[in-house]
């Protein structure tokens, strides 16, 4: 069995979250940001893509 990283990053759209975010995706994590729609989130969604 294939184990997966995976991570969920709280507050993950702005700030310090988003630089945690993008480390943990460099690192190879799934990363899973609950946040509410916006333009954050948009923005972040459009640079992670399929990754988080």
């Amino acid at each position: 069995m294939k184990e997966s990283k995976v991570a969920v990053v709280a507050g993950g759209s702005g700030g310090i979250g988003e630089g945690v975010v993008q480390s943990l995706l460099k690192a190879g994590y799934r990363v899973y940001i609950p946040t509410r729609p916006g333009d954050h989130a948009e923005r972040l969604k459009a640079y992670v893509g399929e990754a988080a």
